[in-house]
């Protein structure tokens, strides 16, 4: 599974600010540690659907330090980054992968987001 690194630090007002050193587009915060831990899987899936809507490379995790805290993805979002990820490094495109399914015509332009 794709686990990304977490910090997880006590803000201003009182919350916890959770952020990716991986993805510093996904932050979010909690009441709590574990609150923040809980809002962190969408907060780290939104920042990865951003990659993929500006058809950037997706950060892949990095190694998280000792006794840091990680976050995975859901099953269905780690199939999508890893699916984006082939077809950006093989050079299939929405066009290409429309025609593969046998579609005529333009493709439409949908690429698997991770949200």
């Amino acid at each position: 599974m794709l686990a990304y690194p977490v910090n997880l630090e006590p803000d201003t007002n009182g919350t916890v600010l959770a952020t990716f050193p991986d993805v510093p587009e996904a932050h979010t915060f909690g009441d709590d540690e574990d609150e923040a831990l809980a809002r962190a899987v969408d907060a780290l899936e939104a920042g990865l659907s951003l990659y993929v809507e500006l058809r950037r490379p997706i950060p892949l995790p990095s190694r998280p330090k000792r006794r840091q805290k990680t976050v995975s993805l859901s099953a269905l979002a780690e199939a999508k980054v890893r699916l984006y990820t082939v077809m950006r490094e093989s050079g299939y495109g929405d066009e290409r992968v429309w025609r593969w399914e046998g579609g005529t015509g333009s493709a439409p332009q949908r690429t698997p987001a991770p949200d």
